[in-house]
């Protein structure tokens, strides 16, 4: 299990094709991931009113989806 930093889902979610992206990618793929409190909370203030709607768990199927 690894904890991911909002820094790291920031700059995946912005350079979809850096180094961090992928290798969050790959630890979504295989889940790996784990998402404390704070982190959900830092994602969810900065996600749009229409993101914040969805459950969190639906970031992963966002993340692979999203053009770059």
């Amino acid at each position: 299990m690894v904890c991911v930093d909002t820094s790291v889902w920031i700059t995946a979610f912005r350079e979809r094709q850096s180094a961090q992206a992928k290798h969050l990618a790959g630890l979504l793929d295989n889940d790996e991931v784990g998402l404390t409190m704070p982190v959900k909370i830092e994602l969810l203030r900065g996600a749009s009113h229409t993101d914040r709607q969805l459950p969190l768990w639906s970031l992963h199927a966002d993340f692979k989806q999203r053009p770059s």
